[in-house]
């Protein structure tokens, strides 16, 4: 009750204090032990109505890092509405927790893409995308593109993407630029990405086992040495997938608009 009330003080600093420890006992495994069942509930009204409408930006920069750590579904929509703030950090934060709750990705993903084209959060995107994987393609021509730039840091990520998105109709721009003369960053990101791609694509997996005997010797050796991992990994996926758990429901997620 004391954090309850102290989420209320006219003092920002107390405020976001108080949604921190309140997180802190939302998260654990076991919250009963701390909150009863009502006070679990009130923690996460208190954290959703701190990031959608407090008056100072630190506590509501606290709050959107608060729901992505007690994986609050009810707050989905808001976190989505967040990536059209025009706070670069608070855009950041709200990601990160989009990563922790994994919303639909038939509302998140058209979200992320345009932050692919920002200097700050593509990084972010980047994983946020690549963790939805085949349910991410419609992100694959905007990471395609963003593999032919001049950016190495963005080709980078790019590449990471797109290997766990799986699409194979980026295979052939992968392999291009994993064979590229005297271009070890792209060599490497794109072999990466090949790898990643290989564990769910037959075709990608025939690609790396091209590599083991490419005459650039850099890559036949990457190659070689992932191959064996990467068919390893992919037996796993294959046997996880016979296994899969259905799909947590959301119901329907109603993206909320950012108020400032």
């Amino acid at each position: 009750p004391w954090l309850f009330d102290a989420a209320k003080s006219e003092d920002w600093a107390r405020r976001s204090c108080a949604i921190g420890a309140l997180a802190g006992i939302g998260a654990l495994s076991e919250p009963q032990k701390l909150a009863s069942p009502e006070q679990r509930l009130q923690i996460e009204e208190v954290l959703i109505n701190a990031a959608q409408s407090d008056i100072d930006l630190k506590v509501r920069h606290r709050a959107v890092k608060a729901l992505g750590q007690i994986r609050s579904k009810r707050a989905a929509g808001l976190l989505l509405g967040v990536l059209e703030a025009p706070y670069p950090l608070l855009r950041e934060e709200a990601i990160n927790s989009i990563l922790q709750i994994k919303p639909p990705a038939k509302v998140t993903v058209p979200r992320l893409i345009p932050l692919l084209k920002s200097s700050r959060e593509f990084k972010l995107a980047a994983e946020a995308l690549g963790s939805y994987e085949e349910e991410a393609k419609e992100a694959v021509p905007h990471r395609m593109e963003l593999l032919r730039t001049d950016n190495t840091a963005w080709r980078w990520e790019a590449s990471s993407a797109l290997g766990r998105i799986g699409d194979e109709t980026a295979l052939d721009l992968l392999v291009m630029e994993a064979v590229r003369i005297n271009h070890y960053f792209n060599n490497h990101s794109s072999l990466r990405a090949v790898c990643e791609m290989a564990i769910r694509s037959e075709k990608a997996l025939d690609a790396l086992k091209e590599f083991t005997t490419h005459e650039l010797e850099r890559l036949s050796m990457h190659a070689t040495k992932s191959l064996p991992e990467v068919q390893k990994k992919r037996k796993e996926w294959l046997e996880k997938r016979e296994l899969a758990k259905p799909a947590i429901d959301f119901g329907k997620v109603e993206v909320l608009p950012f108020t400032s």
